[in-house]
């Protein structure tokens, strides 16, 4: 996945002083799952540290603000 390389380059990104961070429209409680999950994909214990956090916006007004997602594509509770 592209968080799991994210986790395995991310020394290279703080040497340059780059903080990474991962923004998802699931809610928070299911990213201890989905971290194991990417984790486990790229071969590393599932305790493993994760290497930056990932942001909850589950009203999608982060992602919306910063034009992420295209606003005339909408889910079935009308977010975008």
């Amino acid at each position: 996945t592209e968080l799991g390389h994210c986790h395995a380059v991310n020394a290279e990104f703080m040497k340059r002083g780059v903080k990474m961070v991962a923004i998802s429209c699931d809610p928070v409680d299911t990213h201890s799952e989905w971290i194991k999950d990417i984790l486990k994909f790229k071969g590393k214990p599932e305790d493993e540290a994760f290497t930056f956090p990932i942001i909850a916006d589950e009203n999608r007004e982060i992602v919306t603000l910063l034009g992420m997602l295209d606003p005339k594509e909408k889910d079935a509770k009308g977010l975008p």
